[in-house]
């Protein structure tokens, strides 16, 4: 109470407002408290919901892109042609 008494003795019309607030502030505390740990607590199970349907589905290991690879016997002339790039000669 040494803040109010302080401010009491500067501002004392002011005192009453800031009483006020703090009064307020007390008798509203648990509900918003409440308030606060439920919001918290959905997104906790949110976040923990998300991780295990990620999980969920890269253990199922499922392939998005397969590689077939064919072979040709012969290959028209010319196949691989090399070109010197190569500013230094």
């Amino acid at each position: 109470m040494f803040v109010t008494d302080v401010l009491q003795i500067l501002l004392p019309e002011k005192v009453v407002l800031i009483s006020f607030f703090f009064n307020w502030a007390t008798h509203f505390a648990f509900p918003c408290r409440l308030c606060w740990l439920f919001c918290i607590a959905l997104m906790v199970a949110f976040f923990s919901l998300q991780v295990y349907e990620r999980c969920v589905v890269y253990r199922r290991r499922e392939t998005t892109t397969s590689v077939t690879t064919k072979y040709k016997d012969s290959v028209p002339f010319p196949a691989v042609t090399l070109c010197n790039t190569n500013t230094f000669r």
